[in-house]
């Protein structure tokens, strides 16, 4: 006789992850302020009851790369968050506001986690966002090799996998973002350098400066953003940006400014910007290097693994690395030409160590200064630091030149 079958024995259920309820409605925004005092604490050092939660981050002394490591540690409790948005939403109110309104799903999971007795049985990977980018440590690795060239190899290669825009009318447009209200009818519209981690961050300090005496802005780069397409060629990065300012700033004078390689990319767009007859009323270049050498992509890389060795709480990010190649490439053998509109030069008084930097590719091709006609100032401070320490040496030096040409 056939054994007889035996029933299956079912499985014992997985257990499914806990789930933190979310904390009552005004629980949840204490938590949460509470959080981001903490945090905001941490990253400027100094006792979270001094943080005043209606007073702004900067008045702290929160500058341009400690809101980069503020962004980095948000992210690793809240997920996705804009570096921009500390701009805009810059104190534990309105950050804390913000959030609870814009990312509810993130602020449920981390203060349900914060409640009592809630913390042994959360998931930790619950509130946590996506895990270190691989191309950047890739590129953090190889570059520590010494040889920069495999890391600026790796960069182009990985920058070719991404979409592209073909021409301006299909790219994605650039963020702006708005800085400082002043009284003077000329404003500012700042471009980032072009060497990754780049951004808005660049030009807190100058336009803490400038409040309440010149409004200024700042523009991304295309292809810098997460999830923006790179551009394919320069002519349809350039196009994108030129009608996009066009656009955005028409009936508003203002002067188009430029740090380190963003000269590049700016003087680009006032060629664009004066063929349509919307050029700005001047463009100021902040230690921009001439024209690239013949190892563009080489020497960015160098330089952009210089700063995130020397400030590793910046963030590292694929799209920013791979935007850098991508633009290394676009301008490899460029050269500017004429242009009508005035342009200011503000060189560095200290080389600093830019060209102990670069190394064997600190040439003449890589000096900050412009072959074009222009009226040259010289501000306190090196390539590193005019935006940063002398960032409000430099942010006055461009406003006075303003005013005494619209005087």
């Amino acid at each position: 006789m056939p054994p007889r079958p035996t029933a299956a024995v079912p499985a014992p259920p997985t257990p499914a992850p806990a789930v933190v309820p979310p904390a009552p409605a005004a629980t949840r925004a204490s938590l949460l302020a509470a959080y981001l005092t903490d945090k905001a604490a941490e990253t400027l050092r100094i006792p979270a009851k001094k943080i005043d939660p209606g007073t702004s981050f900067a008045s702290y002394g929160m500058d341009s790369i400690l809101v980069l490591q503020f962004a980095n540690a948000l992210r690793e409790d809240l997920g996705e968050l804009s570096s921009a948005l500390l701009f805009e939403e810059d104190s534990v109110d309105r950050l804390g506001a913000y959030l609870l309104e814009h990312q509810r799903a993130e602020v449920d999971a981390l203060t349900g986690a914060r409640l009592p007795d809630s913390g042994k049985d959360a998931n930790p990977d619950a509130v946590r966002g996506p895990s270190a980018a691989s191309i950047g440590s890739l590129f953090t690795t190889l570059a520590g090799s010494g040889d920069p060239a495999l890391s600026s190899s790796l960069l182009t290669a990985a920058a070719r996998l991404r979409p592209a825009f073909a021409s301006g009318a299909d790219g994605r447009e650039p963020e702006t973002l708005h800085l400082a209200d002043g009284a003077d009818g000329i404003g500012l519209v700042c471009l980032p350098s072009l060497v990754a981690p780049t951004g808005a961050h660049q030009y807190l300090r100058f336009a803490l400066a400038l409040r309440g005496l010149r409004s200024v802005w700042t523009a991304g780069v295309p292809g810098y953003g997460a999830g923006e397409p790179l551009p394919g060629t320069l002519d349809a990065a350039m196009d994108l940006q030129a009608d996009f300012l066009q656009r955005r700033f028409a009936g508003r004078l203002f002067a188009l400014v430029a740090y380190s390689s963003g000269g590049w990319a700016a003087h680009e767009v006032l060629r664009r910007l004066e063929a349509a007859g919307a050029a700005p009323v001047a463009l100021v270049l902040l230690d921009s290097p001439g024209r690239p050498d013949d190892d563009v992509a080489g020497g960015m890389a160098t330089i952009a693994h210089w700063l995130t060795s020397r400030f590793p709480q910046l963030p590292v990010e694929d799209e920013q690395l791979t935007a850098m190649a991508r633009y290394a490439e676009l301008f490899d053998g460029w050269r500017p030409r004429p242009v009508s509109t005035p342009t200011l030069f503000v060189g560095a008084a200290s080389e600093g160590p830019l060209f102990e930097v670069l190394g064997d590719r600190s040439g003449p091709l890589w000096r900050p200064e412009w072959p074009l006609e222009h009226t040259r100032l010289e501000v306190p401070g090196s390539h590193f630091t005019i935006l940063d320490e002398h960032a409000k040496s430099t942010a006055l030096a461009v406003h006075q030149w303003l005013v005494q040409r619209s005087g």
